[in-house]
């Protein structure tokens, strides 16, 4: 998968830490997002879903989803649970 295609998030609550957390960081100056913008509209055929969608797209981009798995990571670890490890 391209960093450009939209992305499936089946679970709706990481869509939404990821869309609030582009959000958050948009506060401080607009994302150069013209393609991840162009990309959710194609795909995707409600607002909400486009929304999400480009969070993703975004959150990828900026290495949000690598960050997130890192400290999902160490909670587990932290927590003596190495094995438990979920998406």
């Amino acid at each position: 998968m391209s960093s450009l295609s939209p992305a499936v998030m089946v679970d709706p609550r990481r869509a939404a830490v990821v869309t609030e957390a582009v959000r958050l960081i948009e506060e401080t100056g607009a994302l150069d997002d013209d393609a991840a913008l162009r990309a959710a509209h194609a795909a995707e055929t409600t607002l909400p879903s486009r929304v999400a969608s480009r969070g993703g797209l975004r959150g990828r981009r900026i290495g949000f989803d690598a960050e997130m798995a890192e400290r999902r990571r160490a909670a587990a670890v932290d927590a003596g649970q190495p094995g438990v490890l979920r998406g």
